[in-house]
């Protein structure tokens, strides 16, 4: 105001926009060694088993294939014959694989 009246004065430029800096890219991921692959593997066909053995209802393969050689319950000991089995020829080819 000058002398009790308005005065019109012209706004200033409103500020330049600020833009975000570009993030920096993200490094190449590095291939996991061979040995880290095939350590991997084997913990994949472990939680595979595992798996396997709990879908039947036993904690893991390990204590599946417990009762293997438990005459006691038939349907447990032939499962725990299968799994055990099965276990031994999965590994079999697993390492079959890892040798290639």
């Amino acid at each position: 105001m000058v002398d009790g009246n308005w005065l019109l004065e012209a706004l200033p430029p409103p500020p330049e926009p600020v833009v975000p800096a570009k993030p920096p890219e993200p490094p190449e991921p590095v291939p996991p060694t061979f040995k880290e692959r095939q350590i991997a593997l084997r913990g994949l066909v472990q939680e595979y088993m595992d798996s396997m053995a709990r879908s039947l209802g036993y904690d893991d393969i390990k204590t599946a294939v417990t009762y293997a050689d438990e005459p006691v319950v038939p349907k447990f000991q032939n499962e725990g014959r299968a799994l055990r089995a099965w276990r031994s020829t999965l590994w079999a080819a697993c390492y079959d694989f890892l040798e290639r």
